[in-house]
């Protein structure tokens, strides 16, 4: 959810895999699947990164093709 330090920081839409696969096959993308890594990530890329809590990925990524 970010750290709100700034005004644009703040979150306003969550999404879950459901929620969001659904929204682009909506807009006109015919697949849309959850990438767990890049391979190309850069070493500080928060798209890697797990909770601390329950152990899961913390972004959402997903590719989508039109």
């Amino acid at each position: 959810m970010g750290d709100q330090v700034y005004a644009t920081a703040f979150h306003y839409a969550i999404f879950d895999e459901q929620r969001l696969r659904e929204m682009l096959l909506c807009a006109g993308f015919s697949e849309a699947s959850r990438v767990i890594v890049f391979n190309n990530h850069a070493p500080n890329d928060c798209s890697v990164q797990c909770s601390d809590i329950d152990g899961d990925p913390v972004s959402l990524n997903m590719v989508a093709v039109r």
